[in-house]
């Protein structure tokens, strides 16, 4: 993630080098909406950035581009000026074959062919630094040991504090 940061209003402003993780930003109403890397992340987190490996640029971090913050003053000179916040992310995918859990299942066991006939199954948790550390990577589907069944998709933002 790289942020875009743009300003133009009359006033003196002064911008601290952890502006993204510490100086909060409002709405229009002046309603909190939090800081600019931690709504990035949440946003990541949740699935509303574009999410296919490339490079996605100038992307809204807010609902609109426009936001304020307070000029980096302290009274009497601190005042709420408009700033435009965005985005650019370079993703990347990494793809991995390994077992999941299936700790329940309900069906029936072909004993010929060795497949289970199911309507039913419960998968298990998976936890990320196993599937990291101990999957097979694969560059594409087609390089999978055998046919994925199910495709699981994770998001991972990396934040160094």
């Amino acid at each position: 993630m790289s942020f875009g940061f743009s300003m133009s209003a009359p006033y003196r402003f002064r911008l601290n080098n952890d502006f993204y993780s510490k100086a909060p930003v409002f709405d229009d109403k002046g309603k909190e909406l939090g800081t600019v890397l931690n709504s990035a992340l949440e946003k990541w987190n949740n699935g509303r950035f574009p999410s296919e490996p490339g490079e996605h640029r100038d992307l809204n971090i807010f609902e609109t581009r426009t936001v304020f913050m307070d000029n980096g003053y302290d009274p009497p000179l601190r005042v709420r000026v408009p700033v435009d916040l965005t985005v650019s992310l370079l993703v990347q995918r990494q793809l991995y074959y390994g077992p999941v859990p299936v700790p329940h299942i309900s069906g029936f066991l072909d004993q010929l062919s060795g497949k289970v006939i199911t309507n039913a199954f419960t998968v298990g948790l998976l936890d990320p630094e196993e599937v990291d550390q101990n999957w097979l990577k694969i560059g594409t589907e087609a390089e999978a040991p055998v046919e994925p069944v199910i495709r699981f998709v994770g998001l991972v933002g990396w934040h160094d504090e």
